[in-house]
């Protein structure tokens, strides 16, 4: 419901003979001022209570005629005014609302006005100038795993801006009709008024074509054989930088390894008699080298061993930890005098079993 003694020239700050002008500029100021997106979370409920008296009184005081009812009859003199667009609490939105859903370029218009930090491609292509080109670098477990800097050749692509169309990526041919070669155009309604690029020519003031020597690339790619350093600790995700080119680094997954921070995690099979006695299994490392692992009595199925020194390098000359999931397999293959010791060796168990039972 409206107020009868709210008063819109104060709402918006503004005297009772104040031009349209004045009216207009004040409208603004207030309407950046208490944006609901522009304060804080516990404030947005208060502004999004202050836009609507803004927009309230904006939309009477801009208007002639229901300014004159309102200076007449206060408040209840404009009350339910067909043409009274209430603010939904989308300002964006509402000047849909006032412009008409076909006002073409309305969130760059938007952004720049409220300096919400420029169109989307702007801050794209900012975002690349600052950063530079960014490059997946694979790189297989076995050199990461080695301890040592390595070097790796990598063919990039570089993108010099191609010199007929300045890299725009397109030339220009005859004079753009809709902007008659000023490349901006304007739109108003009522006391609005705006220049914006014109879409037909995209600000260029000229009908433009796609340029032949590029292909509408805006770059003539030439490629560059770049060595890059790999220093010792190096993992997944790291960023190494080389001839202003970022690599993001990417482990090739391995089979038979799963990295874990520092630390290598892996499956060691063992056979039945190895591990019923003890004894020693060969067992390669990431880096193809092959070492013996001790392995301890009565051991099951299951257990975890521990190898100090033995997981990923660390930049500080250090290694993390392999551990040695145990798989117990039966032998195979076996002939027929090694079966037959076995089962002596199981039958003097089994007797052995007994013979406890019953004493």
């Amino acid at each position: 419901m409206h107020d009868g003694k709210k008063d819109y020239y104060e709402i918006l700050g503004v005297s009772r003979n104040a031009s349209q002008e004045e009216i207009k500029k004040a409208f603004w100021e207030l309407a950046k001022k208490w944006h609901p997106d522009r304060v804080p979370p516990e404030k947005k409920k208060e502004a999004e209570e202050k836009f609507k008296e803004i927009n309230e009184a904006y939309q009477v005081l801009s208007d002639p005629e229901k300014r004159k009812l309102y200076d007449m009859y206060g408040a209840e003199g404009v009350r339910g005014s067909s043409s009274y667009t209430q603010y939904s609490g989308n300002f964006e939105e509402f000047v849909k609302q006032v412009f008409g859903e076909d006002f073409f370029g309305f969130s760059d218009i938007f952004e720049d006005i409220f300096g919400f930090g420029g169109s989307r491609k702007s801050r794209k292509r900012a975002r690349y100038e600052e950063e530079g080109p960014r490059i997946l670098l694979e790189i297989p477990l076995k050199d990461a795993y080695s301890g040592s800097d390595f070097e790796r050749e990598v063919v990039v692509e570089t993108r010099n801006e191609c010199k007929k169309c300045g890299g725009t990526g397109l030339v220009g041919g005859e004079t753009c009709k809709r902007c008659g070669g000023r490349g901006m155009i304007g739109f108003s309604k009522g006391f609005f008024s705006f220049s914006q690029t014109c879409p037909e020519c995209r600000g260029y003031g000229r009908k433009m074509q796609t340029c032949s020597k590029c292909g509408g690339r805006g770059f003539d790619p030439k490629y560059e054989t770049i060595k890059v350093k790999i220093p010792r600790g190096v993992r997944d995700g790291d960023v190494i930088r080389a001839s202003d080119v970022e690599f993001i680094v990417r482990l090739i997954p391995h089979p038979n390894f799963k990295i874990q921070g520092d630390d290598v995690i892996s499956e060691i099979t063992v056979d039945t008699l190895t591990a019923t006695v003890g004894g020693e299994i060969p067992f390669v490392l990431p880096d193809d080298s092959e070492i013996k692992v001790r392995i301890p009595e009565a051991t099951d199925s299951g257990i975890l061993l521990t190898l100090k020194d033995l997981g990923m390098p660390r930049k500080d000359g250090k290694r993390g930890v392999l551990y040695l999931r145990v798989k117990i397999v039966s032998p195979k293959y076996l002939t027929p005098e090694e079966k037959e010791v076995i089962r002596n060796i199981k039958d003097s168990m089994r007797n052995r079993s007994e013979s406890r039972r019953y004493h």
